[in-house]
């Protein structure tokens, strides 16, 4: 069997610079505000699908320094007998939620963005373990501080599913994407962006898994919902239709696989990309290769 793996949009914490991905790469794709970015890589032709993660738009020298400290909670009794737990690191109660106003939580979050920095750094070099531990860390710390259902630890949570798939622990990588989509879903609504890229991460975390049937639907949704926010002639859709595309194709289903990549290009095209783009000669080739297969056999 051929194997071919999402082309799609993916969103670690977000910002938008996805190309569409070559088959097999889960989707990490599209533009929100300025603390999620999500960055999509355009990988190898044939290499493993891409998911959406969620990229900081730029990483900051603070916030990978900030990544080696820890909080530090200023004791209230300033006499000596009192001075070395001045320096020694507090941990508040586990799911708890610090006021805004709090100085220990100014500091965690800074620390809790360093992790999620330090990580994305690692994903940019596929260095999945790596960024596993870092957004390990970011997300004890952004539960912590800001509580089970902020934005931050959805952005965490999802980043932790994108980098579980990637090291083949789809069963771990399902529980924070279906995480990260109940609390996205809870604070923007069934219609946004994340909520799309999250059911894009899911399907190829299915897809990878065998569940093409749950893979499909979900895809479908993710794709339903771009083209209510985006209309037609989005990147975006074309993305899911590339995904649509390599999932059919990887079933042998080479028919549906030619119509959905059939569709992903003249989405590009109406999206304005022209011959040179990267994306539009990988859909290209995807098409070539899926009427090859539909040729008899001599």
């Amino acid at each position: 069997m051929h194997s071919k793996m999402a082309k799609s949009d993916t969103s670690l914490e977000s910002m938008e610079d996805a190309r569409a991905a070559p088959k097999g790469s889960m989707d990490t794709s599209r533009t929100l505000s300025p603390s999620s970015v999500c960055a999509t890589s355009v990988e190898d032709h044939n290499s493993n699908p891409f998911f959406v993660v969620d990229w900081f738009k730029h990483l900051r020298v603070s916030d990978k320094e900030n990544s080696y400290k820890s909080p530090v909670k200023q004791s209230k009794d300033p006499s000596p007998s009192n001075a070395s737990s001045t320096t020694q690191p507090v941990t508040p109660p586990v799911n708890s939620k610090l006021p805004v106003s709090s100085p220990f939580r100014k500091q965690s979050e800074a620390i809790g963005a360093g992790w999620n920095a330090k990580g994305l750094q690692k994903a940019r070099k596929d260095d999945w373990e790596g960024a596993l531990h870092c957004w390990e860390r970011a997300l004890s710390i952004r539960q912590q501080v800001l509580g089970d259902s902020h934005k931050d630890v959805s952005n965490t949570h999802n980043n932790l599913g994108i980098a579980l798939g990637r090291l083949g622990r789809e069963e771990e990588a399902m529980t924070h994407l279906q995480k990260a989509l109940e609390i996205r879903t809870t604070l923007y609504g069934s219609q946004h962006q994340d909520v799309a890229a999250t059911l894009h991460n899911v399907g190829n975390v299915r897809q990878q898994s065998g569940d093409y049937t749950g893979a499909l639907e979900s895809f479908e949704q993710a794709k339903s919902i771009q083209q209510g926010l985006l209309g037609d002639s989005s990147v975006h859709v074309a993305r899911a239709w590339n995904a649509i595309g390599h999932l059919h194709f990887e079933a042998q289903q080479y028919v549906k696989a030619r119509n959905a990549y059939n569709h992903a290009l003249d989405t590009l095209g109406k999206a304005g990309r022209n011959e040179d783009d990267m994306e539009v000669q990988h859909t290209k080739l995807d098409i070539q290769e899926a009427e090859e297969l539909l040729l008899p056999s001599c």
